[in-house]
């Protein structure tokens, strides 16, 4: 009866998780050749997983793009510049300054409410088979 629970339970997660990540997708800044600050958000497709700022002279250009291809040469033949300074990042609206990035990296809210229920499912099936 109890394995039956846990695995009623895990499938209910399982389904939870996957709904829930399919309705959310990165939010990026976005704006093209621009002198000024950039305030437009738009919501990436699924295929567009990384947030991109890169500064040529004294324009900006902010959008969403793909990180495998997030590269010095992409953007500088894009762009047809050859000098500029670009940054890709994975957050909400991390695209808003061209500074170095300080190495750590940020977990969403989602995933938090998404592994929650399961490390608690996880921890309640061990903890329950060892008393049982």
């Amino acid at each position: 009866m109890r394995s039956q629970g846990g695995v009623t339970l895990l499938s209910l997660l399982l389904v939870l998780a996957l709904l829930c990540s399919t309705g959310f997708s990165l939010r990026c800044l976005n704006c093209r050749r621009t002198t000024k600050k950039c305030n437009n958000v738009t919501t990436c497709t699924p295929n567009l997983d990384s947030c991109y700022i890169v500064s040529a002279g004294n324009q900006s250009y902010h959008g969403c793009w793909r990180e495998a291809s997030c590269t010095l040469t992409f953007f500088m033949e894009r762009l047809e510049e050859s000098l500029l300074l670009y940054r890709c990042c994975q957050r909400d609206n991390c695209n808003g300054k061209l500074e170095e990035d300080d190495g750590t990296k940020g977990i969403s809210g989602m995933t938090v409410l998404l592994l929650a229920p399961l490390v608690a499912a996880v921890w309640n099936l061990w903890f329950w088979g060892r008393i049982h």
